[in-house]
């Protein structure tokens, strides 16, 4: 990360942490934003890049002048995973067959050799990490088509990361987006809407 900040105030970008967007309004030079944090201001500038992952169609719409024809409904996709108590079975990843929407519930190994299965899917109406235990039975199942042994009790609720997509889970034909300034009728926007890595 360092490394990426440091090319772009090379560059003459500037990174300001903890200054999070408020709104914003087009104008015929570029934008003006209403920066909130610890000290809120409005800054100005020609290009603008709205790259925030499960939050894009919120910032957009935030923003007065972006037409909203442009800016597509977000969708929520949560994949949760379970970790394995004791020693992993396999020592390579396992990918079986993914389910429409997501990637099947495989297994990952940490660092540590720790394994993790996962992720579900869940389409959800907002952000939310939550990890439902009760969701553990339906991974019993899923790993048992590929490691039949698996013992009841062995998995306990680890993590969960969302999909921001942008169609919903009756149309998967389109999961990502970036509008250029030609589609969107604003110079020097540039969006990127439903990128298909868990945030």
């Amino acid at each position: 990360m360092l490394a990426f900040q440091g090319e772009a105030e090379a560059a003459g970008a500037m990174v300001v942490l903890r200054t999070p967007v408020l709104s914003g309004r087009v104008r015929d030079d570029g934008f003006d934003l209403a920066i909130g944090g610890d000290e809120p201001t409005v800054i100005r500038c020609r290009c603008l890049v709205n790259a925030t992952g499960l939050y894009a169609p919120a910032l957009a719409r935030a923003v007065d002048g972006i037409p909203r024809e442009t800016i597509p409904p977000a969708y929520f996709c949560r994949g949760v995973y379970f970790s394995l108590t004791g020693p992993a079975p396999f020592r390579r990843l396992v990918y079986p067959v993914p389910p429409p929407g997501g990637l099947g519930v495989h297994i990952t190994l940490d660092l540590a050799g720790q394994a993790r299965f996962g992720p579900d899917v869940e389409w959800i109406a907002a952000v939310d990490y939550t990890v439902d235990p009760a969701r553990g039975d339906a991974f019993y199942a899923a790993i048992r088509t590929y490691w039949p042994e698996l013992r009841n009790g062995a998995l306990q609720p680890g993590y969960a990361g969302i999909r921001p997509k942008i169609s919903d889970p009756r149309n998967r034909l389109s999961i990502s987006s970036c509008r250029d300034p030609k589609s969107t009728a604003c110079p020097g926007w540039l969006t990127s809407t439903g990128s298909n890595r868990r945030g």
